[in-house]
């Protein structure tokens, strides 16, 4: 069966494990789970030298109706996009090393990080509108710099 916009949706069943690593039974599994896998080609999505990305979709969300294919592999690419700019902000401002031995000081440091990730995404924002871009094309870094560059103009006399 079609999805509204690319793909090919298909349920199936899987054979699962009767027990875990540690040898012990699953209590709720069934021995057959079914499942909906979707694949296709995401619009818009591209690889470098022409290349085409495939995305493959497993899910237990039956009902086509209620969960279009179309909106699940929507909601995927976001959660990637989401994770790439966590990665990237993490390694860019440290983050992926709190620097506070108390559970009150990583709270405040964590809120720090989120009040400074929030703040470059503004300047992202500023930085799209004006050169009329992808928010996803744009680089936290790029963008605090021309921030800073515009602010800097702004100033000489």
């Amino acid at each position: 069966m079609m999805s509204r916009d690319f793909g090919v949706d298909t349920a199936c069943a899987f054979s699962t494990a009767r027990t875990t690593a540690e040898g012990k039974p699953y209590r709720s599994m069934p021995d057959t789970p079914e499942l909906r896998t979707h694949y296709g080609i995401p619009p818009g999505i591209r690889k470098g030298l022409g290349l085409t990305i495939v995305l493959t979709i497993v899910t237990t969300l039956l009902e086509l109706e209620s969960y279009p294919a179309d909106e699940l592999i929507e909601l995927r690419l976001t959660r990637w996009l989401t994770e790439i700019n966590f990665r990237h902000l993490k390694i860019t401002l440290k983050m992926d090393v709190l620097k506070c031995k108390t559970l009150a000081g990583v709270r405040k440091e964590r809120l720090v990080f989120i009040l400074v990730y929030n703040l470059i995404r503004v300047l992202m924002l500023r930085a799209v509108r004006s050169r009329g871009v992808n928010a996803n094309r744009i680089s936290s870094a790029d963008s605090s710099r021309g921030c800073l560059n515009e602010r800097r103009s702004r100033f000489r006399m």
